[in-house]
């Protein structure tokens, strides 16, 4: 298993308060009503992302809504999120458990660990076996095992002698260890492999869609799975129906809906297979930002919304991916920034516009790179080699191979 740090953002939530009334009767006067409060736990507001220092090379903390650093950069590397209040870190190449003031809660001692705790257990290595501890650092399940993932919907696939079984929270076996390979649950079912073929099981551990594909996305996502068979890519259903020809040479996953390739073009389908565009398309982005997708036709660019329709028109010779409402648009050789209604906001005049972030975006003219606001204003004259993007209060740049970080003023702060 790998720690991968990903940059993540998630919702907030506000905690609630129930009020049950109950009514109590009385002879001779009036009902009398009683009132009892109860209050749901807390939830903790603060969602912490990490974020790389390509100064010091290590990972910390900030906060998703402000971007301000909470838990300063001194890990070598860090999950991209909060899990059930905790966080994987490493520390002198040993792995552990934080909370969101960036006290160990469970020591770096480990030689692995999975990156997120799920179901109140996370998976651990030591001594080159695998494990589960609880959220005080208690071992629940013995560390014994070749490899293992995360609990999901009560049991985790775990390794033991080079093939893969289920166990519960106790540790129990549930599914025999019979195969090559085994993912965790999900909407009832789980990806296993035997004899290099992929199929499903259920948590009987019968064998529902037979281990015939030579490859299969790793779990069920509202009752459709990609599978592929003899070099070709489809869909098919949690009974292993086919929801579309495996026919495709591609298929990629937008949130429900899916970009298919044929014929060295792309189209899209929603997840009951039927076609939401024709498969006409030169190229495609990776995903929905802002419910727009980028794609190439008759070597132009433009937008998609979900439904497939072109909402910016197919005119610009380059165009990426929207970031906060707005996305760099490319033609003749230069660089702009339209609004999601394809509004144009900064004008094409630049020789490079970066992603747009914290309300600033990075551009480049005469082969020296500043930040403008978002009406093609100056914020931060043109003085350096290159401009990354600003997160919260501060952008990494360079100049003259020299890489460090500046404030919203253009001020080195590190």
């Amino acid at each position: 298993m790998k720690t991968i740090n990903i940059i993540a953002l998630a919702l907030l939530v506000i905690s609630s308060t129930t009020v049950i009334a109950q009514q109590k009767k009385a002879v001779s006067k009036a009902p009398e009503k009683k009132v009892v409060a109860t209050k749901t736990k807390a939830i903790d507001p603060l969602v912490l992302y990490s974020y790389y220092d390509a100064v010091s090379g290590l990972w910390g903390y900030k906060d998703s809504v402000t971007n301000k650093t909470v838990l300063t950069a001194i890990y070598q590397s860090a999950a991209s999120k909060f899990s059930e209040g905790l966080a994987s870190v490493q520390l002198n190449n040993k792995y552990g458990y934080i909370d969101k003031t960036g006290k160990e809660i469970i020591p770096c001692k480990y030689e692995n660990g999975y990156t997120e705790f799920s179901e109140g257990l996370v998976a651990v290595q030591l001594n080159k076996k695998f494990g589960f501890v609880d959220k005080t650092g208690k071992e629940i399940i013995a560390l014994k095992y070749d490899d293992a993932y995360k609990f999901s919907e009560g049991l985790a696939p775990v390794m033991l002698n080079e093939k893969w079984g289920f166990i519960d929270k106790t540790g129990r076996e549930i599914i025999p260890f019979q195969y090559d390979f085994a993912y965790i649950f999900s909407e009832g079912l789980s990806k296993v492999k035997i004899n290099n073929l992929v199929g499903f099981i259920n948590k009987a551990g019968k064998l529902v869609i037979p281990t015939k594909y030579d490859y299969s996305s790793d779990k069920f996502e509202n009752g459709v799975c990609e599978v592929k068979l003899n070099d070709r890519f489809g869909l098919i259903d949690k009974l292993g129906n086919s929801i579309t020809p495996i026919k495709y040479e591609s298929i990629y996953s937008f949130d429900n809906i899916f970009c298919v390739k044929l014929n060295e073009k792309y189209g899209f389908i929603d997840n009951k297979g039927s076609a939401l565009t024709p498969i006409k398309y030169e190229s495609a982005g990776f995903g929905f930002t802002n419910d727009l997708l980028n794609v190439k036709l008759d070597s132009k660019w433009g937008y998609l919304d979900k439904s497939g329709k072109v909402v910016i028109p197919i005119i610009y010779d380059g165009a990426d991916s929207f970031s906060e409402g707005y996305a760099s648009v490319q033609l003749n050789k230069k660089y702009g920034l339209i609004d999601t209604k394809g509004k144009m906001v900064i004008t094409i005049i630049y020789d490079w516009v970066g992603s747009f972030h914290s309300g600033l975006v990075g551009v480049k003219l005469n082969k020296k790179s500043g930040f403008l606001d978002v009406s093609g204003n100056i914020v931060i004259p043109f003085q350096f080699d290159r401009v990354y993007y600003f997160d919260g209060d501060e952008a990494r740049v360079e100049n003259a191979n020299n890489t460090f970080y500046i404030n919203r003023k253009g001020e080195k702060i590190r």
